[in-house]
């Protein structure tokens, strides 16, 4: 029998309030998409203070140590900008003027 979920979205902001909690790398990820650590590595340079920054700094070095990082592809790339522009264009409202 195959799992009941094959795959997860993962926003970052699971992982900055994991790291903001002080919680370890999830045992539950299989995988991260490079996108989603540079968006963890730019909160490194935000940080307000050394301490922050070290905290920071370990906690994408433990993520990238233990769960393989993906790259995106041009075709994932297209496929998720066409996905949002899509949703954005449905979900669009037009005053009955026009």
């Amino acid at each position: 029998m195959e799992p009941a979920i094959r795959g997860l979205v993962l926003d970052s902001s699971v992982l900055v309030a994991a790291e903001r909690a002080k919680l370890t790398t999830p045992d539950v990820l299989r995988n991260i998409r490079a996108m989603t650590v540079a968006e963890l590595a730019h909160g490194i340079y935000r940080a307000n203070s050394p301490e922050c920054r070290q905290r920071r700094r370990h906690f994408v070095d433990e993520l990238k140590a233990h769960i393989p990082v993906h790259p995106v592809t041009r075709p994932q790339l297209k496929s998720s900008l066409a996905s949002v522009e899509s949703k954005r264009l449905k979900e669009s409202t037009f005053p009955s003027s026009i």
